[in-house]
């Protein structure tokens, strides 16, 4: 027998919680640190909404996916990141909309 499968469900769940919650956090610090500008928010905002939907797709829609497509639209998370890394490319890399309004809210006089 699998000795995982001898761990009572209650003790998984705790350490699945602290597990997220320390995810979550992390995640914060990280949104907290990069620069506030609207290709940054955008992105990250998309990304959050487009993964909270992806957890709540039917379950048989699912299954009538591309068995290589299953996996990466049935985990929110992972829909979320392939989300966000693919808007950052645009937005910042691509693009560069990020750096022009960092530039130009840095130029912008304090009104105090």
């Amino acid at each position: 027998m699998n000795p995982v499968a001898t761990i009572p469900g209650p003790i998984i769940g705790g350490l699945l919680l602290i597990t997220v919650a320390m995810l979550a956090m992390q995640a914060i610090r990280v949104l907290g640190s990069m620069p506030q500008t609207n290709a940054n928010i955008f992105a990250a905002g998309t990304a959050l909404i487009i993964g909270v939907g992806a957890n709540a797709l039917p379950h048989d829609l699912i299954m009538r996916l591309p068995a290589l497509l299953r996996p990466f639209i049935a985990a929110g998370i992972i829909t979320s990141f392939l989300v966000a890394a693919f808007m950052h490319i645009v937005f910042n890399l691509m693009l560069r909309t990020g750096d022009r309004e960092a530039k130009r809210i840095e130029n912008t006089p304090d009104n105090e």
